[in-house]
């Protein structure tokens, strides 16, 4: 199956410095018999909310992610103007993450005919109403192909997991892995891990509403 969105414009094109696509995000599942590959992914070189977290965190961010004002990119979060498109600069790939921008555009906003681009609703304002954004699915069978697809699925994806990893890696992992495993870990722990920046931020805007704060359940060393 595949799904794609486009969302409210924080990605600049390759060449531009201000927001124009969202991140754009897409999805790709396929399963076997055993084994299962779910892709999903921004069209962006990473989410906006991983800037935030640098911001609360007080950290520096890699200058692959995001430019100022002036199109430069930047370390500092507070200087966010624009993340980059999949792929970062033009010499390591930065076409290619706005052309996937672009794609999802085209089965998103214009087969829909909602809004496109930066015609979405600016991030957070929900004053300015609907975001009117748009959104498309759609699923094969594999049972109208080739015979045999769960299996050729199973043997791929234990092909590549049983690949010698490089230099700095300890294995080699489909995509959907990472995610499995870690939600694999929230059920042993009994909930989420949050760093405690992010507690503190949900503690003052549950206090600004004058709602319940969210439970603790208890501490862990992880690094979230």
């Amino acid at each position: 199956g595949f799904c794609c969105t486009n969302t409210s414009p924080l990605v600049c094109t390759m060449g531009g410095k201000k927001p124009f696509f969202g991140t754009n995000p897409l999805s790709v599942a396929a399963f076997g018999h055993e084994k299962e590959f779910v892709l999903d992914m921004a069209t962006s070189v990473t989410a906006y909310g991983k800037i935030e977290l640098k911001a609360r965190k007080g950290e520096q961010m890699p200058d692959t992610w995001a430019v100022d004002a002036s199109g430069k990119p930047t370390t500092n979060p507070n200087d966010f103007c624009a993340l980059l498109p999949l792929g970062g600069m033009p010499e390591t790939g930065g076409f290619k993450g706005t052309g996937l921008a672009m794609m999802v555009e085209v089965f998103s906003s214009i087969l829909s005919d909602s809004a496109c681009a930066p015609n979405v609703r600016k991030w957070n304002s929900f004053q300015e109403g609907p975001a009117n954004l748009g959104q498309c699915f759609f699923a094969l069978n594999p049972e109208c192909f080739a015979p045999g697809f769960k299996d050729r699925m199973d043997s791929l994806i234990n092909r590549l997991e049983s690949q010698e990893p490089a230099v700095g890696f300890k294995e080699v992992m489909v995509s959907g892995e990472p995610e499995v495993r870690h939600e694999n870990l929230c059920k042993k722990l009994g909930g989420i891990p949050y760093h405690q920046s992010q507690i503190d931020h949900l503690m003052e805007l549950a206090a600004s509403l004058k709602v319940d704060p969210p439970k603790i359940i208890g501490t862990t060393n992880l690094s979230v």
